[in-house]
Order: C-alpha cells, then structure tokens, then sequence
C-alpha cells in the first residue's frame, strides 16, 4: 500500500529521450549542411486518457457511439428510405432522422453558404510539402528581431551532425559569422511532408561547453493582433514625477532576487531556479487521484501549502523590501471611484451649465445662436422649398458674395424641379415642383437675378416639350401670369420684354429649333456677371 501512494501521490520526472530531427539546412540549390535538430524546450501537456465508465461499476467497459440526425419532412424520409440510405425503422431523435456516417461529408461554412468538401477534396486542400526541409530565406539584423515575435510552442537547438566533419566545421563558422557580425538566419519550415510549413529564426549562441543555433518559430501575418493603444503621455494625470520614478528604483533593488544568491549559494539553492520547481497542477491532480483511488465516497481535500511553497514569493526577500512598499503606497495613492448608478436626475446633468456656457464663444452662447450655425447647406427632395427658405434667409451673413451664393442653390433648386418632373409618373410631383417654381420666382425678383430663374424655364421648355413630360410644360404655360419669365416690368436688371415673353411660349419647339438655340449661359458666365 505505500509503495502504490508513492506511486500515485508523487509526480515523477518524465523520461526524455534526445531523438534528433535530421534535414539539411539549404541555401539555395546548391550549398547544404546536415544538421541536428533537438528540443530544448516546450510546455508540458499532460496525456490525460479520460474515459467515461460506469458510475455504479466502473471496472465495466462502456462504448460510446455517436450518431447523426437529419431533420427531415415526411417526403424526404420516403425518399431516403427508398434510395436505401436510412432504414423504415429508423429511429426518430429530436423530430430528426438518424443517418449512416458514411453518406455524411465535412463541410466548410462560408458566409451563409455551407461548401460541402469529401475526403477527396480535403486531401488536396491540404498543404503538401515535396519534403521536409530546413531552408534559409535570407539573414537580417538581430535587433529587427523582437521578443514578442516569438510564437509556436518551443524552442530547439541546432547543431551541425556530428557525423560530418566538414557539416560541423561549416556550421561552426556559420554560427560565429553571424555572433560577430549580430545577424539570425530566416528560414522555411516543414517538420515532416504532410506538415504545413512555418516560418522561423535562427538565433547564434555560443557558450563554454557548446555553440549552436536557437530555433523559435515566427509568425505570419494572420497570427499577429494589432492592438491600439493611446500613448500615456496624452492623459495629465498620469505623468510621473521624479519622487514615483525614484520609489519604482527602489522597489526593484528592494526586490532584487540576484542579492539572495550570494547569501543562499552556501546552501547551494541559488537564484529563483524554474527549471527545479514543480508544476502544483500537477501535483495536486495526482493527489487528488490518489485520495479518490482510496476514498472514493469522500469529499476530495483542499489544496495544500506546501505545493505552493515554490511559487510563493521569498520570505526575506518581502521583509527586505518593506520600506520599498511604505514608499510606493505613499507616491502612489489608491482611491476608490464609486460609480453613480441609477439614472441621473436634471439637476446634476445640468449642474455645470455655467461653466460650460463660458467655456464656448460669446457667439455660441446662447441656443439661439447654436441654431443660426446649423444652417441646410443643400436643397433636398424631401422638402425643398423649407431648404430653399431657410438659405435664402442666410444668404448674406458671411463673406461670400450673395450673387453666387444664390446662383449655387438656385442651380440645386432648378435640378430637384427636373428630377420631380423627369421622374415623375404621370404627374404626381408635379404640384411640387410647380411649388418650388413658385418659391423661386419671387427670390430671384428680389436679388435682381432674374436671368437665373428664366434659364431655368428655357432649359425646361427644350427638354420636357420633346420628352414624356410634356404636361408639365403645359401646366407653365397656363400659369405664365405668375409663373412666367422675369420681364423688365418686374426687374430691371432683366433683359426679356413683353413681347419676349410673348413669342417665347407662341413658339413651338422641334429638334431644329433645339439644335440651333443658341447655348445657354454656364455656370461661370453667370458668376462672371453677377460680377
């Protein structure tokens, strides 16, 4: 009985065998060195061959069998069971059919697509390396090299084969060129042929007893995470004056492990020493196993001290560096932020309304003036003529001229009427952009542009006579009397006469008339009048 808790109650050491990883490390096609590969390091995972038994007798062997249900209506189960894919008697689980694995593929979800790939498939999606191999892509500076490029799940060393003279001696100029000059190798991975290939560096290191290169996998770009940080410097509060910098110093020589080695090198512990401590995980499962192998009914024990005891901090080491804690508690106060939950009442959401009224300009000060700056700066088809009003009233207040500020909505204005009227059917926005005419006309009487408003009905008479909204050229002919062009009567900036007027809406439109109508005044003709 003791030699089995021994046994189970203590966590032994694994057997590790050095089983070399032999390639050849290529450069190019024509130079390459046998080397050997060996782990040095790689986080432990513990083969846990987890089982499901029988609570009531767990000697007797349970089989787990899983199955796969597809859910179906009544016309599909007919059909599988005529094709002979499911039986007629097959059992209904969750209002589904149970069918065989073997007419069941792996599929891959894309979007809200499902691609479904066989075995075939799957085998060539796979990545096949021709071999594995060991191949240098290039060498590049040793401080481009960061410590948090380091990715996979270990470290290996590399040595040249000690089978080949001349690999060794070519490997160990390799390593030294590479020490002096403070160069890695960059270099293409592949463990084995059906492995996916990786990307990783190799690091020079020489030592007493051995020199070799460290290999640690790199990352892709898939792999890496972008995180955005804003920098400490932006916010005031936390800079650091000089007093919290010199009680930091303090705190890591109050803190320093390298002091203890001297002291505790007669009693041969050393420094912090990782690779003689314990995993209490582990130490704590195998306990557990072994006081359920014995106590199968009772409550399983806490967690002891002394598994702990290696990852605790040391005891003269705290004592050394009380001051440092008094220091660092005094330059760095904690203070306790109480959110305020609950909703808000008015008076404390306006409780500094003063402050912030005198913080803004005398010009926002008020809401008044908050609504004089939000101004419509374009005339949309929702409700054109409430735009319009509004930015004729701010026409004005600033420093651009008023001419071509109105001439520049009077041109978005002129473009809403024609898309109410070209894409109208039959002539449901037809009063609408006869309201809009009609908001038009009298502001251009005011400004004394009257050559705005009566370009727009002669461009409106060529193109909507000839096309399908030719009743609505017909709706602004019978209203002329108020509708009608700017003559010189109603403005005097206006060039149009009476009987301007006259023989404009007697004359008929045809293409040759369109073709020979002289060119309408662009944009910037009329900004260069207005002048």
């Amino acid at each position: 009985l003791n030699d089995a808790l021994n046994m189970l109650g203590c966590f032994q050491r694994r057997s590790i065998r050095s089983v070399p990883w032999k390639c050849n490390l290529e450069f190019g096609t024509i130079l390459q060195i046998p080397i050997c590969m060996y782990l040095k390091c790689k986080c432990y995972k513990l083969n846990q061959t987890w089982k499901w038994a029988f609570a009531e007798n767990p000697y007797v062997d349970v089989k787990l069998e899983r199955a796969y249900v597809k859910s179906c209506d009544d016309e599909d189960e007919l059909l599988l069971s005529n094709e002979g894919i499911i039986s007629s008697t097959a059992s209904k689980i969750w209002s589904g059919i149970e069918v065989d694995s073997s007419y069941l593929v792996k599929a891959f979800r894309f979007g809200s697509s499902v691609v479904p790939l066989n075995k075939f498939d799957l085998n060539e999606a796979k990545y096949k390396d021709r071999e594995k191999c060991l191949k240098v892509l290039g060498f590049f500076d040793r401080c481009m090299l960061k410590q948090w490029h380091f990715a996979g799940d270990g470290t290996h060393f590399v040595f040249g084969d000690p089978k080949s003279a001349a690999a060794c001696q070519a490997f160990s100029a390799l390593i030294h060129s590479c020490k002096s000059n403070s160069k890695v190798i960059l270099v293409r991975y592949a463990y084995n042929v059906a492995s996916n290939p990786k990307i990783g560096v190799l690091i020079p290191l020489l030592k007493d007893t051995y020199e070799c290169f460290v290999f640690v996998i790199l990352p892709f770009q898939e792999d890496l995470v972008i995180v955005d940080q804003k920098s400490i410097g932006e916010f005031e509060k936390c800079h650091v004056t000089d007093e919290q910098l010199d009680a930091v110093d303090k705190l890591i020589d109050a803190m320093n492990m390298t002091d203890l080695s001297s002291s505790a090198s007669s009693s041969g512990d050393g420094i912090f020493k990782w690779s003689k401590v314990k995993n209490p995980y582990y130490q704590n499962l195998f306990r557990c196993m072994t006081f359920r192998a014995l106590q199968p009914k009772e409550k399983l024990p806490v967690l002891r001290d002394d598994l702990l005891e290696n990852v605790q901090p040391n005891v003269a080491l705290l004592d050394n560096a009380k001051n440092a804690f008094d220091l660092m508690r005094k330059n760095f106060i904690l203070e306790k932020v109480e959110n305020a939950k609950g909703k808000r009442t008015a008076a404390e959401v306006f409780k500094n309304e003063s402050k912030l009224c005198d913080s803004f300009p005398a010009k926002v000060a008020s809401f008044q003036a908050i609504d004089e700056k939000i101004v419509t700066m374009k005339i949309g088809t929702v409700n054109p003529v409430q735009d319009f009003i509004e930015i004729s009233s701010q026409i004005g207040k600033n420093q651009i001229s008023e001419g071509k500020k109105l001439f520049i909505f009077c041109e978005q204005m002129k473009n809403v009427i024609l898309a109410f009227v070209q894409e109208s059917n039959d002539d449901v926005f037809y009063d609408k952009a006869l309201h809009c005419c009609a908001v038009l006309r009298p502001v251009c009487i005011k400004q004394s542009l009257p050559d705005l408003y009566n370009t727009i009905l002669r461009q409106a008479k060529c193109e909507l006579v000839l096309g399908k909204q030719k009743n609505f050229w017909l709706l602004l002919k019978n209203k002329k009397d108020s509708l009608g062009l700017i003559t010189v009567d109603e403005c005097q900036s206006s060039s149009i006469s009476p009987e301007d007027v006259v023989s404009f809406y007697s004359e008929e439109v045809s293409d040759e008339i369109v073709k020979n109508n002289p060119q309408l005044p662009d944009s910037t003709d009329l900004i260069d009048e207005l002048e």
